[in-house]
């Protein structure tokens, strides 16, 4: 009789404080308020600061996100501080965000270097991208060849920027890159999954081209835009004048047409292994949409240095750079 009337009282417990037993305690200092202005790849999160903030010298306040809930419920999302006040409202602006995918978020506030104060979680969702065939708000160069490529990689806004890193076949960023957590095997090369035409390496389905779902490039930016493939980047190669350059500050390759002139830049984004990043600033991997047919635990990629460019091929599971063509 006691075990069932502790067990009432959790229950109304519960009930009354309007939480999950896992979700952490939340502020009454800080209000985290609904989203507006959701696109395909950014939103505007609000939030509402409850205390009067001339009281204290030290103000800071921003947001959690995370697109797993766990992990605000833990304390280890992204956090992000808000740089706009209204009053005692605030926003903040997401870009590069995943179009049709689910976030969570909650308003945080730090006074005087003490301790973070947090408000409830709220979620929205990014819409869908559009397979309308046009090519979004990102730019293109025509460079007079195929396909027309991209100023910026997916997850940059300025052809300096280095953007985001995937492993190929997979479409979102994540913080190691290996075989242990790649998307397509179970753990080791020997074991793939999808995009295999050879038995010892795992199952056999003969796709040696990435489907639009697993291309970075589309599903990030939807439209017409996609990976080029390992033809596209042999044609960038033998139709442009490769030159190292420092384009405001960046280190990378101004690749200029040999047929019309036109011009666009890479930069030497570097790529990961495991969960560090390296070569940026010295060199850089792009991505093809290709699979190395001989060798399926392999794909084509563009590789870039301060000496040489050319076509190469790496594990699939390493972290690289993706610039995107439309036609």
């Amino acid at each position: 009789m006691k075990k069932l009337f502790s067990l009432v009282i959790c229950v109304v417990a519960l009930l009354f404080i309007g939480c999950e037993p896992n979700a952490p305690a939340t502020s009454n200092k800080v209000e985290t308020v609904s989203a507006s202005e959701i696109t395909q790849v950014s939103a505007i999160l609000h939030g509402k600061v409850n205390v009067d903030i001339s009281l204290y010298d030290d103000v800071e306040f921003g947001m959690m996100v995370s697109d797993n809930k766990d992990d605000l419920n833990t304390r280890v999302g992204e956090m992000y501080k808000a740089k706009v006040l209204k009053g005692k409202d605030f926003e903040l602006t997401l870009s590069n965000l995943y179009p049709n995918t689910k976030y969570y978020y909650c308003a945080w506030l730090f006074l005087n270097n003490t301790q973070y104060e947090y408000g409830g979680i709220k979620r929205f969702g990014t819409k869908k991208n559009s397979d309308s065939g046009n090519t979004g708000n990102q730019e293109c160069v025509d460079l007079g060849l195929s396909v027309k490529w991209a100023t910026c990689n997916v997850g940059a806004n300025t052809p300096e920027e280095y953007g985001d890193y995937f492993a190929w076949g997979e479409i979102k960023t994540k913080k190691n890159y290996s075989w242990g957590t790649y998307k397509y095997c179970n753990n080791l090369y020997d074991s793939l999954t999808k995009y295999n035409n050879t038995s010892r390496y795992g199952t056999v389905d003969n796709k040696t081209q990435l489907d639009l779902t697993d291309d970075a490039a589309h599903a990030n930016w939807g439209g017409s835009w996609r990976m080029p493939t390992h033809a596209e980047v042999i044609e960038l190669l033998n139709n442009c004048t490769w030159t190292w350059i420092t384009q405001n500050g960046v280190r990378g390759y101004k690749v200029i047409s040999n047929k019309n002139g036109n011009s666009i830049f890479f930069p030497a984004a570097g790529y990961y292994y495991n969960s560090s990043l390296y070569g940026s600033g010295s060199c850089g991997n792009y991505w093809s949409s290709s699979l190395l047919a001989d060798s399926p635990h392999d794909a084509y990629d563009l590789y870039l240095g301060s000496g040489s460019v050319y076509r190469y091929y790496y594990n699939r599971y390493y972290g690289f750079t993706v610039r995107p063509v439309c036609q």
